[in-house]
């Protein structure tokens, strides 16, 4: 895990690595080995770092649906999943991974970024309040896939560059305010920009969240 300067009084961690949402608990699927999100929250539980009762948000922003994850926490009603995504790419065909889903955000192929935005801003605040009006939220895991971006070989979705660091800045602004202890995954990217897209999101949130920032932005 990679820590931004500052992230144990912020509560944010960006891995630059990790988002293998599509591994299931007997055996990996689509480019994921082993699951790290469900990997993460088990061991957090285990050394008590996360309590019994604390409630686990994920939000997975990739433009594949994370159904790995789904089956992961099939019967765990401890984590709640937000999931936005393109549904007539991989992986289509997991039905029962969908059905796990708590909120489900399907995006049209060749979605534009001010649409995509615009659904996100009218369902990810409600899902965060509904989440927190029946207890506390120990931790959230944000699922940042650079695959939304126009260019990408596989996403299907039309996001600018400008559109990503948007959503990145916009979703991670959402859990913060909300005082939840997030960690930021960067999954799937497919295009020749993917790491460009990826550092000009890094490197926004260490100027906002960074050690000596005002980490009320």
């Amino acid at each position: 895990m990679t820590l931004p300067p500052g992230c144990h009084a912020t509560g944010l961690a960006v891995n630059l690595s990790g988002g293998y949402h599509h591994a299931k608990p007997d055996r990996g699927k689509g480019f994921c080995v082993f699951n790290d999100v469900a990997y993460l929250v088990q061991v957090l539980r285990a050394e008590g770092r996360l309590a019994a009762e604390d409630r686990v948000v994920y939000v997975d922003l990739d433009a594949h649906q994370g159904n790995g994850v789904c089956h992961h926490f099939r019967d765990d009603r401890r984590a709640f999943i937000y999931d936005a995504f393109n549904p007539g790419i991989y992986p289509a065909y997991d039905r029962a991974a969908r059905e796990r889903v708590d909120c489900t955000v399907p995006l049209p192929t060749g979605c534009t970024g001010a649409d995509y935005l615009r659904l996100l801003e009218l369902s990810l605040p409600g899902f965060l309040d509904s989440v927190r009006l029946a207890g506390r939220v120990g931790l959230a895991v944000y699922n940042a896939g650079t695959d939304v971006y126009a260019a990408d070989a596989l996403g299907g979705l039309g996001l600018s560059a400008a559109d990503v660091l948007t959503r990145d800045l916009y979703t991670v602004g959402q859990l913060r305010t909300r005082g939840v202890s997030t960690v930021m995954l960067l999954s799937g990217g497919y295009s020749r920009e993917s790491y460009r897209l990826v550092a000009n999101t890094v490197v926004e949130l260490l100027r906002r969240y960074g050690a000596g920032a005002d980490s009320r932005g």
